[in-house]
């Protein structure tokens, strides 16, 4: 997937401007007044990489919270906000943590940032898009100064989560409030690692339910991905807020390596055996049940292995 960090001719017209101003306020003070919130450029490496990854156009609403693997095992949180507001996000100990922004809303790119925590790594910060929309992002942080106006050269995807080929459908589960049923989908991607992304399925389709209705969703570089070569799982949750009339959730998956003859969560006590299908599993509940303390236990050619279930930030 081509990557663009430059700023297109007129991205933002001055009737838009107007328009946002309110909206702005609301997100610079969301942006400057939290403590643990300092900002930073799209992109950088403290241990691992980790940042706001930019689609492939900045109308397209595809872009990326992701914190790479490596530098220990301990939580990894990447969230999702827009205009100030929390949309959504990932945790994750044993994968890549790769909260893609469709996958939560459809939300205008520069006026989404992600935030990341990983402490074995770094404390929590903001990263906001760069290059496109900039001045925007200079608004809302005066503390800013050395944002290039142009952007940075575009920023190439890893080869650890792109795709290399099509995905396949995996592990389905009913939603409990009635919505579309919960799905996996599950593709390679180039260096080889599984790459599970958690969404809903449709008349047959992968895509996502949003408070005004439901949309399909393309492949991208969306996977909670891990070397399966290397580790039995690698699984992660996604949170979901409240959104309209769809209540708050939270979704457990991921994908299991060959050997691997059975998965299941112990969520306060109760066990859930959970199916694998194409190497997949998915667990929907709630994040008010995951704080109770929650296990995932995989059975292998071994024994068994087990993991606490992460939390994320922002549950």
């Amino acid at each position: 997937m081509t990557k663009r960090s430059r700023l297109p001719d007129q991205c933002i017209s001055s009737a838009t401007v107007k328009a946002l101003v309110l909206a702005l306020s609301a997100l610079a003070l969301a942006l400057t007044t939290s403590p643990s919130a300092a900002q930073a450029v799209e992109y950088h490496t403290t241990c691992v990489g980790h940042g706001w990854v930019a689609g492939a156009s900045p109308s397209d609403g595809s872009a990326f919270s992701r914190i790479e693997t490596g530098c220990g095992t301990t939580t990894r949180s990447c969230d999702l906000y827009n205009w100030g507001t929390f949309k959504g996000g990932q945790a994750t100990s044993t994968t890549t943590c790769n909260a893609w922004l469709p996958d939560y809303c459809a939300c205008t790119e520069c006026a989404s940032y992600a935030k990341l925590t990983f402490s074995a790594a770094f404390s929590q910060h903001n990263h906001t898009p760069d290059g496109y929309c900039a001045g925007f992002r200079a608004l809302a942080d005066q503390r800013i100064q050395s944002v290039d106006p142009l952007g940075d050269e575009p920023i190439e995807d890893s080869p650890d989560v792109t795709p290399d080929g099509t995905a396949i459908p995996g592990a389905t589960a009913p939603d409990p409030d009635g919505g579309a049923d919960f799905a996996v989908r599950v593709y390679r991607s180039q260096t080889g690692w599984t790459c599970p992304e958690a969404g809903r399925v449709k008349n047959g389709v992968f895509g996502q339910q949003y408070e005004d209705g439901w949309r399909d969703l393309g492949l991208d570089s969306a996977g909670a991905c891990a070397d399966l070569d290397r580790q039995p799982v690698g699984f992660a949750v996604n949170t979901y807020p409240q959104a309209g009339d769809i209540p708050a959730h939270a979704v457990v998956f991921g994908s299991v390596a060959n050997g691997v003859s059975s998965v299941t969560v112990t969520i306060a006590g109760v066990r859930h055996e959970l199916s694998i299908v194409s190497g997949t599993f998915v667990l929907p509940t709630t994040t008010d049940a995951l704080k109770a303390g929650a296990l995932l236990t995989v059975d292998t050619e071994q024994g068994p292995v087990s993991y606490e279930v992460p939390i994320g930030a922002e549950a």
